[in-house]
């Protein structure tokens, strides 16, 4: 059992906008892309362990990230390039808001698994956290490629508003099933 086949396959997750017709086609191609659901209970003790794992790699991936991130600035400070406060600046607060907000997806991990009522607020603050981020750093991308490459403007739009309404809106399967699933139960 693995923690996409979890989340994608709750019928809440699946139905949540069949009332909204241009939403619920656009969702329908969200949720293809993440494959078929599959009869799996939720509550399971294996799907509590897979869900808590997959929330802690989340934590692991934008962790990572922020390191990545922050290895960056010698490097921008050791190539010279014009404006170099800005670029530092702009990677320091990325590296320390992807930092912060891979604490929560520990912590909703954690407390996912002992059925902490804070998991679900963690977890749910963690993935707003990222699609904000990921929007702004593509919309940082937009205005970089737009002074770098304008001839290519409808090309990079393109591109950028596709991950966007596809590779971002993904995580709203996940925030979904946080929100509609009564998996993690409100206890302590």
């Amino acid at each position: 059992m693995r923690f996409a086949e979890i989340v994608r396959s709750s019928a809440a997750v699946r139905e949540s906008f069949r009332d909204l017709p241009l939403l619920h086609a656009w969702w329908r191609l969200i949720l293809a892309l993440h494959g078929k659901p599959i009869d799996i209970d939720a509550d399971s003790h294996e799907a509590k362990i897979a869900l808590a794992k997959g929330f802690r790699f989340y934590g692991f991936l934008y962790a990572s990230l922020a390191i990545t991130i922050a290895t960056a600035i010698p490097v921008i400070l050791a190539t010279g390039i014009p404006n170099p406060g800005y670029w530092v600046s702009l990677l320091l607060g990325s590296s320390c808001y992807l930092g912060l907000a891979s604490q929560l997806a520990f912590s909703g991990s954690a407390n996912y698994w002992s059925q902490h009522r804070s998991a679900r607020a963690h977890l749910i603050v963690f993935f707003v956290a990222v699609i904000a981020y990921l929007a702004c750093f593509c919309g940082v991308l937009l205005a970089i490629t737009h002074n770098a490459f304008p001839e290519y403007d409808f090309l990079t739009v393109t591109c950028i508003l596709l991950f966007m309404l596809a590779g971002i809106a993904s995580y709203l399967i996940e925030i979904l099933f946080l929100v509609l699933h009564a998996g993690t139960q409100e206890t302590k």
